[in-house]
């Protein structure tokens, strides 16, 4: 019985505990609600006077303001100071005309490393010389390349024609196409282009069937006042 008494007091302590708690949260629920009610009356007396402030304002009589106006006549032109005006001082100007000559000057260098070399390059473009300095022999030209470039310019390719010789101390000229006006048997023709080119920095190279080079030709043009 003892024990039944003891588990019973234990139940109706937690049973106060928990109203107590009950009780604790309800007062804070009807304060907030106090306060929240509270400030809701206040806001609407604001609201309310300032209702009551607008009417006044709305109906309070208008006032009209007058305005003086002040007519000013306007000023004749003749009545304003002429600025006076000076002829400017004529000025006399001297032009001079700096003329400056450049001189052109064109270097040549070539070598070779056997009988056929590059002769000689035509200033203009118009043909380029190749020469056979061989006293006895023959030289079977088949499968050689020349190769030019100019300036910054694609650089120019020509193969001589298979089964061409260029015999023992004879020379052979490769006019560009349209600039040979007396052409020998020996001459041949760039036919891709109408002249081998014009520029500061030349460089023509012989190569032999071995895609070897052979013979080197380079022009160099400078100008100086």
């Amino acid at each position: 019985n003892e024990d039944l008494m003891d588990v019973h007091e234990r139940e109706i302590l937690e049973l106060h505990s928990r109203l107590n708690k009950l009780m604790v949260s309800y007062d804070e629920t009807i304060s907030n609600n106090s306060v929240l009610q509270f400030e809701m009356d206040t806001y609407r007396r604001l609201l309310k006077s300032e209702k009551t402030h607008v009417k006044k304002m709305n109906n309070a009589p208008a006032t009209s303001l007058a305005s003086n106006t002040t007519t000013i006549p306007p000023r004749r032109r003749t009545d304003l100071p002429s600025p006076s005006v000076k002829p400017l001082p004529s000025t006399h100007i001297d032009t001079k005309t700096d003329q400056t000559q450049m001189q052109a000057k064109t270097t040549f260098q070539r070598s070779a490393k056997g009988p056929i070399n590059i002769n000689e390059c035509s200033p203009d473009g118009k043909y380029i010389k190749l020469a056979n300095t061989s006293k006895n022999k023959d030289i079977d030209l088949t499968g050689w390349r020349l190769l030019r470039k100019v300036d910054n310019s694609p650089e120019i390719t020509y193969s001589i024609p298979s089964g061409f010789k260029l015999a023992s101390g004879k020379y052979v000229n490769i006019h560009a196409r349209g600039q040979a006006k007396e052409r020998s048997p020996y001459d041949l023709i760039l036919d891709a282009h109408e002249s081998w080119g014009i520029g500061v920095s030349v460089i023509t190279r012989l190569l032999n069937d071995q895609n070897k080079e052979v013979a080197i030709h380079i022009q160099k043009t400078g100008y100086a006042a």
